[in-house]
């Protein structure tokens, strides 16, 4: 079973921004089309593999997480966590709504779309994986009591 992987929207702002540079002084850029044209391609060469090549792929006994031009696998028996996350710093995946899985050696992350469906399948496989969610926050509201 494949899960579409998640981009948000700042990496695609990113995307965009990076390829906008290129346009931003076009005065400057008279003469150096060359120039420009090696500034895109490496630009593209490291953001838009993520964007094509971003999934979770789950079969009978292995997840396969392929990234860009990354891939890692974890076997399903070993996998021992599921848990949420939205560290900024870690990376391995274009959005900040990420899921770390761990296993009893290592630990690798994912960001996808359907995370309760994902969730689902894997305790279908293994019903000893421990899911751990984020805390959603909570919109307070002040109702103040008539006295």
């Amino acid at each position: 079973m494949k899960f579409k992987g998640k981009v948000a929207a700042w990496y695609w702002a990113l995307l965009l921004i990076a390829n906008g540079m290129a346009f931003l002084n076009l005065d400057y850029l008279k003469g150096r089309e060359t120039e420009l044209a090696i500034y895109i391609i490496i630009a593209d060469f490291v953001l838009l593999p993520p964007v094509i090549r971003n999934y979770v792929f789950l079969t009978k006994d292995t997840l396969t997480v392929c990234f860009g031009f990354g891939k890692d696998e974890i076997k399903i028996r070993d996998i021992v966590e599921v848990k949420e996350t939205r560290n900024p710093i870690a990376a391995g995946a274009a959005s900040m709504d990420r899921i770390v899985i761990k296993d009893k050696q290592k630990e690798i992350m994912c960001a996808v779309k359907e995370k309760e469906e994902f969730y689902e399948e894997l305790k279908r496989r293994r019903r000893k994986i421990v899911i751990i969610r984020r805390e959603k926050k909570k919109k307070d509201k002040k109702v103040k009591a008539a006295k």
